[in-house]
């Protein structure tokens, strides 16, 4: 459970007589550790500094083992005593002017805490839903890991916390045929039922309402294994009743290629669309740990490297007797 002191003698003996040390002597000891670690630290955030505050006081202390083991009583007796739950709404009760300061004060510190079992002894606890900003954005764009391309306008394309991606020229328009119905595992329905249109420079795209057009972003986008993107549509074409996504939201880990969108006009009057405009934005939230089976060939992932608008490739999936994932 804690890290390893410099293997001596004295460190086992130490932490062994610890144990038979009253709780409430261990939780005294606790309070005064953790009062000298915290005391040059910023409770509101600055974690970093109280982790190499305790670091430093460990290191050079002999019974390193048994100062930690009194940190962590006292943690668990700082947190545990009060019962907090993030879920909990506030107790605004007969003391629930007490309980919320308490819950002030325990709340950004709890989470950010992790006990390692070897190097240093704590630190800050990762996010398991890291939002990206435009820092980590444009840090991951220069790293390589994460790529979009082609940005022409970096300062405009990258927002707070998303980049925001172009229209292509390509669309896949929906016919109106006679037949009664699709049915996703025919492939030869599927592709008979949409028609590419290609836009030239300068010209528009003219979406009527009710209708609903695959279209495509001009960038594209390498995802890596660490990171899931979300498509979402842009605020001033939302309020124009364009959307640019039905259910395909979702960009895996792992993916490569084009983004195919699904636009569709809610509205009653049609909507000029005109390719290299910003359409859509990406938001990238970092997982807790890598994908293991990323998207990609290992999965037989269908939209793998594609470019342009694809129609549905369902008759693939395993459901229909295909044998993609």
């Amino acid at each position: 459970m804690f890290a390893g002191g410099n293997g001596s003698l004295l460190d086992t003996l130490g932490v062994a007589a610890w144990g038979m040390v009253p709780r409430v002597f261990q939780t005294s000891v606790g309070v005064v550790l953790f009062y000298f670690a915290v005391r040059n630290a910023t409770l509101d955030g600055n974690v970093a500094v109280l982790a190499e505050q305790i670091r430093s006081l460990t290191a050079t202390t002999t019974g390193g083992n048994v100062l930690l083991s009194a940190l962590v009583t006292v943690w668990q007796w700082f947190i545990w005593s009060y019962g907090l739950k993030h879920a909990e709404p506030p107790d605004f009760g007969r003391d629930g002017h007490r309980r919320r300061r308490r819950a002030i004060l325990v709340r950004p510190l709890a989470p950010r805490f992790r006990l390692t079992t070897g190097g240093s002894l704590l630190t800050p606890a990762r996010s398991t839903d890291m939002i990206l900003s435009d820092a980590d954005i444009a840090r991951r764009l220069n790293s390589g890991d994460l790529v979009v391309e082609p940005i022409d306008e970096p300062e405009l394309q990258i927002q707070p916390a998303s980049i925001d991606l172009r229209l292509g020229k390509e669309f896949l328009e929906f016919k109106r045929t006679n037949i009664p119905c699709i049915h996703p595992d025919s492939e030869q329905e599927v592709e008979s039922y949409v028609a590419e249109t290609v836009v030239e420079e300068g010209d528009e795209f003219i979406l009527h309402p009710g209708d609903f057009v695959l279209g495509t972003t001009k960038e594209r986008v390498e995802i890596p294994a660490d990171l899931l993107a979300h498509v979402e549509g842009r605020s001033s074409l939302g309020r124009l009743a364009v959307v640019v996504h039905a259910t395909a939201g979702v960009v895996d880990p792992g993916y490569r290629g084009q983004i195919t969108l699904e636009l569709s006009n809610l509205g009653t009057a049609p909507v000029a669309l005109t390719p290299g405009t910003r359409i859509s934005q990406l938001i990238f939230t970092e997982l807790k740990t890598p994908a293991e089976r990323p998207y990609g060939s290992e999965r037989g992932s269908k939209y793998q490297d594609q470019a342009g608008p694809q129609a549905s490739r369902i008759g693939s999936d395993h459901e229909y007797g295909g044998e993609q994932m």
